[in-house]
């Protein structure tokens, strides 16, 4: 199973920590819905990808999966000794998101030889829009690089959340989709460089199919991945 490898005092914490946590957020929204479980697949590995509209989205994806998820997080989170002893706990671990992070890569690829879920962000952080942003090459470098089987998720309605501070404001609704297992396969004739963006765009793409159109955003209109050949003429293998 994918959780066989994590110590069960590790296990207790993420339990205790995601049920405690998910009261609190329970405080801030009127309506949750999950829809998709059954693509949820019983053992990994797998890579899960999704957008990111709030602080408290992780909790709202945690909850909806039957196995503790290893997220790839900013590193400027582990820079207060507490906080980063518990998100480690919590199986998560930093990334830097400035530049190509060789380590943060090594991470995701033992994790997902040992059979564990590990979950990114496309988008590298937050949207600010509250759509979906220009995804990062370095997540499709690492999907490619992995090359499991990847599950899409869309999480709407989490940017009106604000869970540091007291529930208050109009109703708040939050919907999470779950896609279905995909792989990437990234046509010939494109650049190293090129298939990472292709396969970071992929993946923002299948995002986008669960998401209500509002939240489209760089996609708004765009029916294929933006870095299809067409888009790409006369780029071929170094």
């Amino acid at each position: 199973m994918a959780t066989s490898d994590w110590p069960l005092y590790r296990r207790a914490f993420y339990k205790l920590f995601i049920g405690t946590m998910g009261r609190w957020v329970e405080l801030f929204t009127d309506e949750q819905t999950v829809s998709g479980l059954e693509n949820i697949p019983a053992d990994g590995p797998y890579l899960i990808v999704g957008n990111h509209l709030n602080f408290s989205d992780p909790e709202y994806i945690c909850r909806a999966f039957p196995q503790p998820i290893n997220f790839m997080v900013k590193k400027e989170l582990f820079a207060y000794p507490v906080i980063g002893f518990g998100l480690r706990l919590l199986g998560t671990f930093p990334v830097d998101r400035a530049g190509n992070d060789f380590g943060a890569v090594r991470r995701a690829l033992d994790l997902l030889e040992r059979g564990n879920p590990v979950m990114l962000f496309p988008e590298g952080t937050r949207s600010s829009t509250d759509a979906l942003a220009t995804p990062l090459p370095g997540a499709g470098y690492l999907a490619l690089k992995a090359g499991v089987p990847v599950l899409p998720v869309g999480l709407y309605g989490s940017e009106h959340v604000s869970i540091s501070r007291l529930p208050s404001g109009p109703a708040r609704r939050v919907g999470l989709r779950i896609g279905k297992l995909f792989r990437l396969d990234p046509p010939a004739g494109l650049s190293r460089r090129h298939s990472a963006e292709w396969a970071a765009w992929e993946m923002l793409r299948h995002i986008a199919r669960l998401l209500p159109e509002k939240y489209h955003g760089v996609l708004a209109g765009i029916g294929g991945n933006p870095l299809d050949p067409a888009a790409l003429a006369g780029v071929t293998s170094p």
